[in-house]
């Protein structure tokens, strides 16, 4: 019986000879000037140049970038005269717009419920809530991301260069600060384009050059874009996007790009018009009521998707029984509605 097993111990005299590499039929034939650590098939070069290609796309899709140039151009005007409120809520739409796409799930009213109160349900995942979080705040401040300080913008800490780390995290250290140079060196190519071309590469380089590992792409989501709204008046610190993953060509991209962008200001825009109207209407049909815990919750269930009475007790400052009070009277009126059905931990939304 032959030996066929490697370590079972020397070979009998039954064990045929060693095969030769060079006589292994099935492995392919490599060039001379290719390396030996090679991959045996063909790879993309993330080095190559694409910015001709994203050009040519940009002319391709005049008419979407137009369309989505335009919706963003509306929306940020309108809340450009628009309260803080305003900015609060569209911001939590594209938190949870984007958190849909890239692998949290998270919806508008539990991620309000979360940086309201922190209300969470059992088993939920803590980390895609902090990553929320972030990504809210991050939107809605005045800062850019710049060249040069993309770890600062994404809150990296610095870390030692031996430093234990696992292979599957987002890069870190000078791994990180290369990435970075050649995100931005890339980036630099396109900025006689568009910024919604511009943002829209951004979004395939951030993917290529796999700045944020698998479970942190919104900071890219959220790099994007800031770099997107650089055409903004004031109004719009973001430029809306759907968050889908860039697949395809760079026409094929782009056209997505801006569709999401233009459906996302369409939608935003009359969310602000529905919450406009039923703050006009509910401040009206409360003109008679006393006290000032009427006015502040139509203003937090204006800002806010959706609030418990703890969270709203937070919100306006007045005590659990005024709150409660007040929520017994508004949805009498029929301006708010509960939602949850319960006796108790009950939340609360505007009506209309």
């Amino acid at each position: 019986m032959k030996n066929t097993t490697p370590d079972a111990g020397p070979r009998s005299p039954y064990d045929p000879d060693p095969t030769g590499e060079e006589d292994l039929w099935f492995l392919p034939e490599l060039d001379a000037a290719e390396q030996a650590a090679d991959l045996p098939w063909r790879v993309a070069d993330v080095e190559k140049s694409d910015v001709e290609t994203w050009r040519a796309a940009e002319a391709a899709n005049a008419v979407a970038l137009a369309r989505a140039a335009a919706a963003f151009g509306a929306l940020d005007e309108r809340l450009r005269h628009a309260a803080k409120g305003a900015h609060h809520r569209i911001g939590l739409m594209q938190v949870a717009e984007l958190s849909w796409h890239l692998g949290d799930r998270l919806t508008e009213d539990r991620i309000a419920l979360f940086l309201s109160a922190r209300i969470t349900r059992a088993g939920s995942d803590i980390a895609g809530f902090a990553r929320a979080g972030w990504a809210h705040r991050r939107l809605l401040d005045g800062q850019g991301a710049l060249p040069g300080a993309l770890g600062e913008f994404l809150g990296r800490v610095p870390v030692p260069e031996a430093a234990p780390r696992d292979l599957i995290e987002r890069p870190q250290g000078a791994e990180f600060a290369a990435l970075e140079d050649r995100f931005w060196a890339a980036l630099a190519e396109m900025q006689e384009n568009h910024p919604i071309t511009r943002a829209a590469y951004a979004w395939a380089l951030w993917h290529r050059f796999d700045l944020s590992g698998d479970t942190a792409r919104i900071e890219g989501a959220v790099v994007v874009s800031k770099i997107g709204a650089e055409n903004s008046r004031g109004g719009a610190r973001f430029l809306p996007f759907d968050g889908a993953t860039p697949i395809g060509a760079p026409d094929v991209q782009l056209s997505r790009f801006c569709a999401g962008t233009e459906t996302f200001c369409l939608r935003a825009m009359m969310e602000l018009d529905r919450i406009t109207v039923w703050q006009r209407k509910a401040t009206a049909a409360t003109a008679h009521l006393s006290g000032r815990t009427p006015a502040r919750l139509i203003k937090a269930l204006s800002i806010w998707p959706m609030l418990s009475a703890e969270a709203l007790e937070l919100q306006t400052g007045a005590s659990r029984a005024a709150v409660q009070r007040n929520l017994d009277k508004l949805s009498e009126l029929g301006l708010v509605r509960e939602v949850t059905g319960q006796g108790r931990f009950r939340m609360w939304k505007a009506k209309g």
